[in-house]
């Protein structure tokens, strides 16, 4: 996004627009509480990140599991 939109769209930084790539792809969304500093944002972007590997890589294993037993039963 910062090569794209240049200066003109406010992404000051390559950091600043990483950050804005992660809090969309996570839908965290720009709150009315955010973080400020460098360490605030690298922060909150390892936790979102996290959060989304949490959540997703069991999902992941537990559908694979789950279709190796045959628990799913196709009619047709």
């Amino acid at each position: 996004m910062f090569v794209g939109e240049q200066i003109q769209s406010g992404y000051t930084s390559k950091p600043q627009s990483i950050y804005w790539a992660i809090v969309t792809i996570t839908t965290a969304g720009y709150g009315d509480v955010v973080p400020v500093t460098v360490s605030e944002k690298t922060l909150s972007s390892v936790s979102k990140i996290k959060g989304y590997a949490i959540i997703a890589v069991p999902t992941e294993n537990i559908t694979v599991d789950l279709s190796k037993k045959k628990i799913y039963r196709h009619k047709g």
